[in-house]
């Protein structure tokens, strides 16, 4: 997604399913990032919502973003 990096299979972190609209049409499209930038950029926007969310101040635990960020930033650091 960040990077000119191949991504098979093994070398993928799945960010998570979004959707967008395109022509006038809303689809489901399945990002990907390679382990290295996702790691990189994924940290940093972790601790930004941390500081941000209410929910994280109140149980972070409960907080579907903080929970889908370190899941994603877990599978980089496989």
């Amino acid at each position: 997604m960040w990077c000119g990096a191949n991504l098979c299979t093994l070398a993928a972190v799945e960010l998570g399913q979004r959707e967008a609209a395109f022509h006038g049409t809303v689809a489901a499209w399945f990002p990907r990032g390679c382990r290295a930038c996702t790691a990189l950029l994924t940290y940093p926007q972790l601790l930004e919502h941390s500081t941000t969310c209410e929910q994280c101040a109140d149980e972070a635990a409960l907080c579907p973003d903080a929970r889908d960020l370190r899941r994603v930033l877990r599978e980089a650091r496989r």
